[in-house]
This record gives C-alpha cells, structure tokens and sequence, in this order.
C-alpha cells in the first residue's frame, strides 16, 4: 500500500487566551470546530457501530490495515489490557490528558467508559487528528474536549523550532516528529499551554520522545502529581528511572513489553499528593 499524502497545513490561529484556540491545523479540522451543527465524516473513511459495555460506540476509519484501526474496524478498543489498568487507576470525574491521543482510542474510552469529565489531548499529526475529531463528534463528546491543545507537539524546550512528521505505513501511531526544512508543526512545553490547568491522569505515548514531553511537564506534575501511563522505548528506560528518582515517582506496574519499548505506569511516591 502506498503511503497516504499527508493534509495540507495552513498558518496558526490564536484568540490570545491560553490553550483556547487550535495552534496549526488542518482546513478540515478547522472546518469541522467551526460548524459543529453540521458534520460530514473525513473523505475516504468509512464508521463503525459496535456495542461495547452496553451502549454504542462510533469509530472513524481510513485505513483498515493500520494497527490501531484494524481494532476499530472490528469494533473493538484497541489494547484492552492497558485500558484496563488505566481504569484501576482513574477515578470518575477526572481529567484525562492524552499525549500523543492518535485517532482518540484513549481519550474515547475514558470518556465512554471511565467517567471522565474532560479529555486534553496532544496530536501533531493531521491524518490523525482529523480523525480523533470524528471520533469525538460521532460518540458526542465533542463539548467535553478541550482541542486548543492539537496541532502541537511536546518537547522540553522554550525556544524548539517547528518539526516535520516521518510517517510509517499502516501505523498511524508510530509517525514521529523529526528536524527538518519543512518544520510546520509547532513543538511546545506541555505547561505553557496547560498554563496551570487541572490534569488527573496522564498518559503518553509519544515514540521516543517521553523524556522530553515529561521534563516540559514538569511544573504540571510536580502540581498535580497524576498517575502516569506512558510508552517508553527500552533505549530511554535509563533515562526514565533517572526522571522518576528526581520527580518522586515510581515503577508501579510493568505492562506488556516489545521490540522496541514497553507500558509502564508512574505512580507518585506515598505520601506525595496533588497541590490544590
């Protein structure tokens, strides 16, 4: 299968409030937060009823062969196990930030399943966004998502120029953010545009790029002291125990290991609790 062209990108639009309005997006994104009366799903997907837990789920889907959506296609959430230990550790009414939030299989879930009240996801990669957005209008949970956040990257750096996406074939997730001439995708510190706001659980998933988005977290997570369930290549594992030392975390859970990386869950070390 060929690789799929990547969305035009237009210039950033901002309304001077914090985290309010989308940074780069793409004209369908925009298109689809600025008429939401009326919805017509991305060109080329097709959507999928299924029943899970007893109420309908809608997912959006463009390429069936793509790791995450094959799930979807069948009408399934994709790694239950790790949603699964993402639920014993979420409490209803919480705020969910999703780093890296894909086509939204995460951000869904909490919203559906777990109760959350909002979701804050991060998504620099428009053949992704524009379809977490779908995701979001078809299970209407649209209002419950703050989308001033996508069109960003994270890293951990004040002044980081504008990156390029590397796409892989049939795995919408694993596209990485990399240098390049063509840098039209804004990377920012995750608390400069949080800028102070709640968070109760975070997770990551950010290939390869967890030690940055963590240290540009850094005041939000010495604040607000969230569970953290993060993707970590085995090459940064170092690196993360080195974070968790000085940020007073732990290795709570090891969860499913691969080739390259594996799930783990933070938890804040006894005795440490959120500011309020």
């Amino acid at each position: 299968m060929s690789m799929e062209p990547q969305p035009e990108l237009i210039a950033p639009v901002h309304d001077g409030e914090p985290g309010s309005a989308p940074g780069t997006l793409s004209r369908l994104a925009q298109r689809v937060l600025a008429k939401t009366q009326l919805f017509v799903t991305p060109p080329g997907t097709s959507v999928v009823r299924a029943i899970i837990g007893g109420g309908p789920v809608f997912f959006t889907v463009a390429n069936p062969d793509d790791r995450i959506q094959r799930k979807h296609m069948r009408g399934k959430f994709y790694e239950p196990v790790e949603l699964d230990l993402i639920a014993a550790h979420f409490t209803a009414g919480g705020v969910f930030c999703d780093v890296g939030a894909n086509v939204g299989n995460h951000s869904l879930y909490a919203l559906l399943r777990l109760g959350a009240a909002r979701v804050i996801p991060f998504e620099p990669n428009p053949a992704a966004y524009e379809l977490y957005l779908s995701n979001m209008v078809l299970n209407g949970v649209l209002d419950r998502i703050e989308t001033g956040t996508l069109g960003f990257g994270l890293t951990d750096r004040d002044d980081a120029p504008g990156m390029a996406l590397a796409p892989r074939e049939n795995n919408l997730g694993a596209t990485q953010l990399v240098a390049g001439e063509e840098g039209l995708i804004p990377v920012r510190r995750g608390d400069d545009l949080l800028d102070g706001r709640r968070i109760d659980f975070l997770k990551i998933d950010v290939e390869g790029m967890e030690l940055e988005v963590l240290r540009g977290l850094d005041g939000t997570i010495r604040t607000r002291r969230p569970p953290i369930f993060l993707e970590v290549d085995h090459r940064n594992r170092p690196g993360l125990m080195g974070w968790c030392a000085g940020a007073g975390y732990r290795l709570a859970v090891e969860g499913r290991s691969f080739k390259k990386n594996q799930n783990l869950l933070l938890l804040p070390d006894r005795g440490t609790a959120a500011n309020a």
